[in-house]
């Protein structure tokens, strides 16, 4: 939803927002429970301006929900067609 509305993401550096977030580029990371890193982020982003705007310029595209729901339909023909190789492997491949 940041990413979208081209909005910096400040996020912990675990597991899946780790893995979204390229620290640095698409928005900034922090250790968790480290609430003077969080703060130390976010008061960069505060006064650093071409930091922000980096940020946003480098936010990744997202797709729109007709997309995402021709992807999901995509699959369950693929699905029901009785294909071997989904429409999802062959993408991530």
């Amino acid at each position: 939803e940041a990413y979208a509305t081209r909005t910096p993401v400040i996020a912990t550096d675990l597991g899946g927002m780790k893995e979204m977030v390229a620290h640095e580029s698409t928005g900034l990371l922090f250790g968790r429970g480290d609430a003077a890193g969080l703060a130390a982020q976010m008061s960069r982003l505060a006064r650093d301006r071409a930091l922000l705007e980096r940020l946003r310029a480098n936010a990744p595209a997202v797709k729109t929900s007709s997309q995402e729901a021709g992807e999901v339909e995509s699959i369950y023909r693929a699905l029901g067609a009785g294909r071997r190789t989904s429409p999802v492997q062959q993408c991530c491949v």
